[in-house]
């Protein structure tokens, strides 16, 4: 399995166009394109030559990542637990960033399990802090830090 930092627009696109439905809210133009400005890791993670999909981070602070799962149907199971882990190390072995956290709504529930595999604990939720057909529903609060040092 290979992580590899990019910043391809085909790529992007590709992966977002398959995955905006399960992780945009209500009201996300359709039309939204991914950001590729430099301060963003789109990290694209490949077996082979097969692509999973991609795990962004966005600066949250100078200690902490904002992290976005956009995982594809062919990734579920332990190929994507193993591509989420060695994404982290990643993170840990390229960049000073000490946290990662991710926020997760209960409109979609598969995440939580995965991040928790990822060695992700949940530090909070936000009620209410997320439309999703129709309807608000409350945000997990998941984060973990870097190994040995954080």
């Amino acid at each position: 399995m290979r992580i590899e930092r990019v910043q391809d627009q085909a790529i992007l696109d590709l992966v977002f166009g398959r995955v905006k439905g399960k992780v945009m809210d209500d009201f996300m133009p359709d039309d939204i394109k991914p950001n590729l400005h430099p301060a963003i890791i789109y990290l694209a993670c490949w077996d082979g030559k097969e692509l999973l999909g991609l795990n962004v981070f966005m600066v949250e602070n100078s200690a902490t990542l904002d992290a976005h799962s956009f995982m594809l149907p062919n990734s579920y199971g332990e190929r994507g637990v193993e591509a989420g882990k060695k994404c982290l190390q990643w993170i840990w072995d390229n960049t000073p960033f000490v946290r990662v956290e991710a926020a997760i709504p209960d409109s979609n529930p598969h995440p939580k399990k995965w991040v928790e595999k990822l060695g992700f604990t949940k530090f909070g939720e936000s009620e209410g802090a997320w439309w999703k057909h129709g309807k608000l529903w409350n945000v997990q609060h998941f984060g973990v830090r870097r190994p040995n040092n954080g």
